[in-house]
């Protein structure tokens, strides 16, 4: 019984924090939704006894349980319930998605973009309303130790029938829980809003990279004994993956070791920035979502572009950002700082 209320409580905090106005108490929604669908996984795998593949040891054949460690893991615990038909293959990519925005909030506290947080909302709406993970199979009804049914106003709260309709109680509570969730923007507004800003925030890093950057990212090649006669956005951009790959200090590192990496860098992506992307294709598929309501074709679509556009955002972004820093740094020095 500890375990259905403590569920139902941490159902209802996360409904109330993602009903309201304050991006911080949507970004506690967020963590808090994820904890419960981990806890479901969690607990499903452990207590339902599931067996693992059959181990052979010393010609003797062994079946092994999932052990601590094993489920300690989240991508475990979406593989292995994925293994056992817990989920399906698109309920994985909506709680690996959901998930991977809650790492940010929770490991960060960053609010990079609060879009996202109501986009991980969105994603956990669809797992509550429309998914069905079936949570009371997960924590069991069966209990030993007596606490009060909770009243959430709900229909069913009778505590005196014998025995105890636990799964009526829960099934009550949680609907009624779920009934109070009003979602602020819907999941295909949201993914048209966030990728056409993340489209933009691109091109403004390039524009900006391109206008101001030709001096100092001479320099940062030079380094890298590149060629320098010409600067250009796809020999710039190069040198951001060249650093992501390798980590590097060049101010540490020996002209040798530099020589060597160097070709085999630019050996592997032929002198050519791997990570362009058409943004007209984009921006024309991002916008027939508006008139089609198939969700899982939806996510689909947006893990697939989000992750095409993930490279260049990321080193567009860099380099707009240590650009923007040279820029400040020769301001102050001109101003005597």
């Amino acid at each position: 019984m500890k375990n259905i209320n403590r569920i139902l409580l941490q159902l209802n905090k996360a409904v109330e924090c993602a009903n309201s106005d304050y991006i911080q108490e949507r970004a506690l929604a967020v963590i808090i939704f994820d904890n419960i669908v981990e806890l479901f996984l969690y607990h499903y795998l452990k207590f339902h006894n599931f067996e693992i593949e059959e181990r052979k040891y010393l010609n003797n054949i062994f079946k092994y349980k999932y052990t601590e460690k094993e489920l300690n893991n989240f991508q475990n615990l979406l593989k292995y319930a994925k293994k056992h038909k817990i989920i399906n293959k698109n309920q994985e990519k909506l709680f690996k998605l959901a998930h991977k925005i809650r790492n940010i909030l929770y490991h960060k506290g960053s609010f990079y973009n609060e879009k996202n947080i109501d986009l991980a909302l969105s994603l956990f709406y669809q797992i509550f309303n429309t998914e069905q993970l079936n949570l009371h199979n997960s924590f069991g009804f069966i209990s030993l130790l007596e606490e009060d049914f909770i009243d959430f106003g709900q229909e069913y709260i009778e505590k005196n029938t014998i025995p105890i309709e636990y799964k009526k109680y829960f099934d009550s509570s949680y609907k009624t829980i779920v009934s109070k969730w009003k979602l602020k923007f819907s999941f295909v507004e949201l993914v048209h809003n966030i990728i056409f800003q993340k489209i933009e925030d691109i091109k403004s890093n390039i524009k900006f990279i391109e206008a101001e950057g030709e001096i100092y990212f001479k320099n940062k090649i030079k380094n890298y004994k590149r060629n320098t006669k010409k600067i250009n956005l796809n020999k710039i951009l190069l040198a951001e993956l060249f650093e992501r790959e390798y980590l590097l200090v060049p101010e540490v590192l020996s002209d040798d070791y530099i020589k060597k990496i160097n070709f085999e860098f630019y050996s592997k992506y032929k002198d050519s920035y791997p990570y362009n992307v058409n943004f007209s294709k984009i921006e024309q598929k991002i916008n027939k979502f508006k008139k089609n309501n198939d969700f899982d074709m939806i996510l689909n679509s947006y893990i697939d572009i989000d992750a095409q556009l993930e490279n260049i955002y990321i080193d567009t972004n860099n380099a707009s950002f240590k650009l923007d820093g040279y820029i400040q740094l020769l301001f102050d020095e001109y101003k005597g700082k």
